[in-house]
């Protein structure tokens, strides 16, 4: 017999050993009158194990005569059908191996769960070895379960501490970047690449031949970079490039001339509005005997344009020299806060009470001081 034939006839044997070793057992619950059933099965299955093994030590000898025989003649083509053949041969036996063992575990464990009818045909000390390996078995797989949720905790709290060790970072960052304006748009400029310089000057980055350079710039593109470097501020709205109509605008609103001649109009409005109604309650007339005639209408409206035009044109005044003082200081300090309204009161006080003398000048500087202090802390208070 050939070592192939020998081969199938192992193959069509483990089959049905399988098939013997999986069924063969009686199911749980069965009364006693199907005990012989389980007996038939275990004589089978023995049966075929004894024959298997027969068939796999007669196969092993064959292989051996084989190498032996190969070893006269030292063949490539032999040495790997005999190589083939020792790895079915491993195979099968890898198989009969672990079909006996399932099919044993398998019995053990049916008899170890049947009624008290049957558990009585085990002796004492194997049912007590089983129930041994079964709580074993149960313990080994709660303290690896416990293990795992151990794992699972401890994971989970790693994760929760450097999560709070980001925020903790993220917010610190934040406080910088906030607190020092300067150094966080620097910092964020510094990332960006440098802009490059001349296309002409710029070198060859695909090809070191400039024809190929040339061709590969034509098609994939050129290095340069339009509009490099622009910082854009997140808003609530669209983010929008300015124009340069806009930055223009943007530019003389902000500037010193512009805000000192909108304090100006504005002085001059709410003087004129202030002065009209002082003149319309207690109007004064200048003329002595004015009491001992009647008024007219020409003189009331006279004396009312002169009042209003003198309390516009102070509100004016004060209006246009705070505003030029606080841009001028502000813009010198380069920080916009309670102190430049301070001092932008405290030098236009002084002007307006150096009029009439130092002394008048110093509390002049020190009321209006304090006065454009505490408008600015009721301002940023609200």
């Amino acid at each position: 017999m050939t070592a192939r034939q020998l081969e199938n006839e192992i193959d069509m044997k483990l089959v049905a050993f399988g098939k013997i070793g999986a069924n063969g057992s009686s199911p749980i619950g069965h009364s006693s009158s199907t005990d012989t059933s389980p007996l038939l099965g275990e004589s089978m299955f023995d049966s075929l194990s004894t024959e298997i093994e027969q068939k796999l030590d007669k196969l092993a000898s064959i292989n051996e005569a084989m190498a032996e025989s190969s070893s006269a003649g030292t063949s490539t083509a032999g040495m790997h059908i005999l190589q083939r053949h020792r790895e079915i041969l491993l195979s099968y036996r890898q198989e009969f191996n672990k079909i006996s063992v399932n099919h044993t575990a398998r019995i053990e464990r049916e008899e170890l769960f049947r009624g008290p009818e049957n558990i009585s045909k085990i002796s004492g000390l194997n049912r007590r070895d089983m129930y041994m390996k079964e709580s074993n078995h149960l313990n080994s797989s709660n303290a690896l379960i416990n293990d795992q949720i151990n794992i699972a905790i401890e994971t989970r709290e790693n994760l929760l501490s450097q999560r709070h060790a980001f925020k903790r970072l993220q917010t610190r960052f934040n406080d910088i970047s906030n607190r020092f304006p300067l150094i966080s748009r620097n910092y964020k400029m510094s990332l960006l690449p440098p802009p490059p310089k001349d296309i002409k000057e710029t070198k060859t980055q695909f090809f070191q031949n400039a024809e190929l350079d040339d061709i590969a710039k034509h098609f994939i593109g050129n290095l340069y970079r339009y509009r490099e470097n622009i910082i854009i501020p997140k808003g609530n709205g669209p983010v929008q490039i300015k124009t340069k109509e806009e930055k223009m605008i943007e530019s003389t609103v902000e500037s010193c001339t512009f805000k000192s001649l909108t304090a100006c109009v504005m002085g001059y409005g709410l003087g004129a509005a202030i002065g009209l109604f002082t003149s319309s309650v207690s109007p004064n007339m200048s003329d002595p005997t004015a009491n001992e005639r009647k008024q007219t209408a020409r003189e009331i409206f006279r004396e009312m344009r002169s009042t209003t035009h003198s309390y516009a044109k102070n509100f004016a005044l004060i209006g246009c020299v705070f505003s030029a003082v606080e841009c001028a200081i502000e813009s010198q300090r380069g920080v916009t806060d309670w102190r430049n309204g301070t001092y932008a009161g405290g030098v236009t006080g002084g002007l307006i009470g150096l009029r009439a003398g130092v002394k008048a000048g110093i509390v002049g500087a020190l009321g209006f001081a304090a006065f454009s202090t505490a408008i600015d802390y009721y301002m940023h208070s609200r």
